[in-house]
């Protein structure tokens, strides 16, 4: 059996720097997602950047909304 690279992603660390709630995580994502060996994609903040991983599409942000839709639709029609 073959083991499949786990993907990860997320928003910026400058950007869940920004939630109120920022102090009271018990771990960074970023991290904790490295440390179990999945790889990691993030972009600029605030920029579009969407992932495609197979079947899961992925926006970093509120602005990667139209794009993760627009790649969804693409995914839907190859069926």
């Amino acid at each position: 059996m073959s083991v499949r690279p786990s993907f990860c992603f997320k928003s910026s660390l400058f950007e869940l720097a920004r939630l109120p709630d920022f102090a009271d995580f018990m771990v960074i994502p970023e991290d904790a997602v490295r440390d179990r060996g999945a790889s990691f994609a993030v972009s600029e903040p605030d920029c579009v950047h969407v992932v495609v991983d197979r079947h899961l599409i992925t926006g970093q942000n509120e602005a990667s909304t139209l794009t993760a839709v627009q790649n969804l639709v693409l995914l839907c029609n190859q069926r």
